[in-house]
């Protein structure tokens, strides 16, 4: 297997033969990054939880934007922008052979009005972004059919939940990490159809229980102990959820359960086979793949749905074929490579939030167009002659290959999702000569009420009208009315940290986009092995850390 060195972080990766085989079949070169940092380099152009308050530059109504208001692009809030009232061909440009291509793209991006903040069809959401189809939810990021939901990322067909990451198809939680078909669940990380349960993880069908990991089916299981209902309602009145102080003391307590007791699975997966990667519900044939569902045939994949023979891409899917180098792209997208935002689009190369278009060569903003290079439009003829000519060249100069260069993103590299997967300081970004946001919004020092009620039966209305500082980062934040309402039916207490703090906590339970070889630490003598299992894997838990890491078939035999 040949292997080659990362042009960015200098360390070794690997080429299989069914990479060389996708690379030929879509002709495109060797990729030059490894898989991590061309992660990296696309989730530099995704800003998801930055929000500024500016105007429109076309309307001048007052818009929430990912873009500040002293910010060189051109910026139009959703109704401006998917009107009439512009055309993305008024700002082509000609193709200057004499020019790196991605300097005359990145010129072309600061031309071309951009959306405000990325979604459809909400209704009340105003501080939202890269969600669809919501209602009356505020600051959820990366969401689909969330009906009062807040403070939550990747969020999916739920209500009535706060801070939650990674949960779908659920109502009445809070701070559910990978969650699924879940009601009324607290505290709670990689779980599936439970009811009524708080600080439980690896669960499947479970209902009262508490404090326990690794159940199946379970009813009234107290810290991994089966109970009867009367001895399990005993022992869970000693604990007030509503304190703050007692919720402190129980999440320490559930996270040394996760990371000291807990079994945890190599490999979480669901009906998938022959993968390599973390959570997977009926995947096939994919490598260096995280956060999969429906997908075959996928490669260096990062959070992506109803994928087939797709490769290095990040949120993208929903359908996607024939992908490549795509970063929050898909809607029915089809042999799409190097975009940025591109929905529903066939046969577009290196594009920038373009729309139900095909056969597109570095375009931006493109709505139901064709046949377009650099936003100018060609006929048929023309357009392939051109395109050649441009490839011809890109390759010559090394650009062909590769996704944009971080330098042209529109964003600081700390407001990005790359922040959050691959966390640089400030020296190393500017170094690299790469953006810094200096005046991030937000403020300190302007709290008017310090001491916060530690049970949620003491805290009252006003509340509401008060400015809290994070009790971690020092930040302010405010409560707002369908929040707390929300809290006092859950009975759960007001969090003395801001919203990125407490995301910041729960994203830390999920593992690292990275895999080890590592051994199964199994040593029980009824799992039909001598010692310990003698098995090896590829799984993305650090062998730095204490968590026990089980070879599939162990984890079966001590969880079934």
């Amino acid at each position: 297997m040949p292997k080659k060195q990362c042009k960015n972080c200098n360390k070794t990766f690997p080429i299989h033969d069914r990479d060389l085989e996708f690379y030929k079949r879509i002709d495109v070169p060797e990729p030059t990054w490894c898989p991590d940092c061309r992660n990296m380099r696309r989730s530099a152009f995704r800003q998801e939880r930055t929000l500024y308050n500016r105007k429109c530059d076309l309307c001048k109504k007052d818009v929430v934007s990912l873009y500040p208001a002293d910010s060189e692009y051109t910026i139009y809030c959703h109704d401006c922008w998917w009107s009439d009232k512009w055309d993305p061909l008024e700002f082509g440009q000609e193709y200057n052979e004499n020019k790196s291509f991605f300097r005359q793209f990145g010129d072309l991006m600061k031309k071309v009005p951009r959306v405000a903040t990325i979604g459809a069809h909400n209704q009340n959401c105003e501080f939202v972004n890269y969600t669809n189809y919501s209602k009356d939810s505020y600051l959820i990021y990366g969401c689909h059919q969330a009906e009062r939901c807040f403070y939550s990322w990747r969020i999916h067909h739920s209500k009535d939940s706060l801070d939650c990451l990674q949960t779908t198809k659920s109502e009445l939680c809070y701070y559910g990490i990978d969650l699924e078909d879940s009601y009324n669940t607290h505290f709670a990380y990689q779980v599936k159809g439970c009811q009524d349960c708080s600080f439980i993880f690896d669960c499947r069908g479970c209902k009262n229980c508490f404090m326990s990991a690794n159940l199946r089916n379970s009813e009234y299981v107290y810290k991994n102990k089966q109970l009867t209902r009367e001895e399990y309602e005993k022992a869970i009145s000693k604990h007030d959820l509503s304190s703050r102080k007692e919720q402190k003391k129980l999440w320490q307590e559930f996270k040394e359960l996760i990371e000291k007791k807990a079994i945890h699975r190599s490999v979480n997966s669901i009906n998938s086979e022959n993968i390599t990667g973390d959570n997977f519900i009926n995947a096939k044939n994919c490598h260096y793949a995280f956060n999969v569902k429906n997908g075959e045939n996928s490669s260096y994949f990062f959070f992506g749905e109803d994928i087939k023979d797709c490769y290095d891409s990040t949120f993208t899917g929903w359908p996607g074929e024939l992908m490549y180098e795509n970063l929050s792209g898909g809607v029915k997208n089809y042999n799409t490579h190097f975009g940025i935002v591109c929905w529903s689009c066939k046969d577009s190369y290196y594009s920038d939030n373009c729309h139900h278009s095909q056969n597109i060569f570095g375009c931006s903003g493109l709505k139901k167009n064709e046949y377009c290079i650099l936003n100018k439009q060609y006929t048929e003829e023309e357009y392939l002659a051109l395109k050649d000519k441009i490839v011809k060249k890109m390759k010559g100069d090394k650009e062909y290959g590769e996704f944009f260069p971080v330098e042209i993103s529109p964003f600081g590299y700390n407001e990005t999702m790359a922040q959050e997967f691959y966390p640089k300081k400030k020296e190393e970004v500017k170094n690299r000569g790469w953006q810094w946001q200096e005046d991030l919004p937000g403020t300190t020092g302007q709290e008017t009420l310090i001491e916060i009620p530690d049970n949620i039966k003491e805290v009252k209305e006003n509340i509401l009208k008060e400015v809290l500082a994070c009790e971690k980062c020092q930040h302010n934040y405010k409560i707002i009315k369908p929040e707390l309402d929300l809290l006092k039916q859950l009975n759960l207490t007001v969090s003395k940290m801001c919203p990125n703090c407490r995301h910041e906590e729960r994203w830390s339970l999920r593992n690292p986009f990275h895999l080890w070889n590592r051994q199964c630490m199994c040593t029980q003598p009824d799992h039909g092995h001598p010692g310990r299992c003698k098995n090896t894997f590829e799984t993305s838990h650090d062998p730095e850390k204490l968590e026990i890491v089980y070879c599939e078939r162990c984890y079966n035999k001590e969880i079934y």
